[in-house]
């Protein structure tokens, strides 16, 4: 619904956003849920690497040739 209001006016419009208020407690929940996530996923991160990039045991073969 559209309506023209001339500046002579004494009508106002109302604002055209939504009514979209959350509770604090349920945009505290929805912060921490993904500040651990992000934890989380930090931790996936650096688990994943630290196994990609270690050293390998030497083979049982290696370790025949090395000793004498």
């Amino acid at each position: 619904m559209f309506s023209i209001i001339s500046p002579r006016s004494a009508c106002t419009m109302q604002p055209m956003t939504p009514h979209m208020d959350l509770p604090l407690s349920l945009l505290l929940a929805i912060t921490v849920f993904f500040w651990l996530l992000a934890q989380a996923w930090t931790l996936i991160v650096f688990w994943a690497e630290s196994r990609a990039t270690r050293p390998s045991p030497p083979d049982a073969a290696e370790e025949e040739k090395r000793t004498p």
